[in-house]
């Protein structure tokens, strides 16, 4: 038998937030729902706020076959009250609303499709202090712990994994809020930032000086590479920070596919060659075959084309 805590005055919210994928988990929820139907939602322990828009249970091949499976399980088992389904397309506001409204919030995603990819789920409920229940081997996983975060390893495990937070919830729901000041201060722009200034090497550290403002930007890098407009206009603003006496730390967002990797990462060496910078980072949107992921990492490679090494 589970050992359980002292039983909550009211049913706790369990959310899926963001877009109904597989690789997300949604497959998962109508085992799951089965799993907790006896024992935590049919005893109103539990209620299920499910986001399942109609645009993304249509992107994807048999989900929708699945969704009218799990909408069919909710109607013949007398459970409509106990879970909502928002298929509608939210805002902001309606989803930040959810997610204020919800005790535990659900990141089943795949441990294959997410173990470097993130989540905006995961980190806008750490900072919301919200218990988390997530995937094992997963980069998710990589950032919650057991005093509150529930863990799971195996797909069909989501349902037991659900009843495991509802059962320590008082416990868990403590560790979370204990830790919400820390995710909030290491999710912000200003931890991105200083992490990425922090963690790597300088480019062309002996033309700036040390004591100088640091301007950390975003550009577009294959609008740099090309010298397009955008790119010019990118490229005064550089020789302005410059002049002005700035240090200059830029992320270029690189989403080309038709050239190389290495025939884009020249050119846009060549194009910074006039400008004064600290730091170069480089952000992939097309390096995983998966689509979505981006990498932040420092770019060696440009980083020797600059020094014409």
């Amino acid at each position: 038998m589970r050992k359980r805590t002292a039983a909550c005055s009211r049913p706790l919210v369990i959310s899926y937030l963001g877009a109904a994928r597989s690789e997300k988990g949604y497959c998962e929820l109508l085992e799951a729902i089965t799993y907790l139907r006896t024992d935590y939602i049919l005893t109103n322990r539990v209620h299920f706020i499910l986001q399942c828009s109609y645009s993304s249970i249509r992107s994807e091949p048999g989900l929708l076959e699945y969704q009218e499976s799990l909408e069919k399980y909710i109607q013949e088992n007398n459970i409509v009250q106990q879970i909502r389904l928002i298929k509608e397309i939210v805002d902001s506001n309606v989803y930040y609303s959810t997610l204020a409204q919800s005790d535990i919030v659900l990141a089943g995603y795949s441990a294959t499709s997410y173990r470097y990819r993130s989540s905006s789920v995961l980190v806008e409920a750490m900072a919301a202090g919200k218990v988390v229940v997530t995937t094992e081997n997963s980069w998710m996983a990589s950032c919650v712990a057991s005093d509150h975060a529930v863990i799971y390893s195996d797909s069909s495990a989501l349902g037991s994994a659900i009843a495991g937070a509802v059962d320590r919830f008082r416990e868990l729901d403590a560790g979370a809020k204990a830790r919400q000041a820390r995710a909030i201060s290491e999710s912000d722009a200003t931890a991105l930032m200083n992490y990425l200034i922090g963690a790597s090497p300088s480019c062309g550290s002996n033309h700036v000086d040390r004591g100088a403002p640091l301007i950390f930007v975003v550009a577009d890098g294959v609008a740099m590479a090309k010298r397009d407009s955008a790119g010019r206009v990118f490229s005064n603003r550089l020789r302005y920070f410059n002049a002005a006496g700035y240090r200059v730390a830029a992320l270029f967002v690189m989403n080309a596919s038709s050239t190389s990797h290495e025939e884009w990462m020249r050119r846009l060496a060549d194009a910074l060659q006039p400008h004064k910078c600290e730091r170069i980072f480089i952000a992939h949107s097309s390096i995983d075959p998966g689509g979505g992921a981006r990498s932040f990492d420092f770019d060696s490679e440009l980083r020797s084309f600059l020094h014409g090494n």
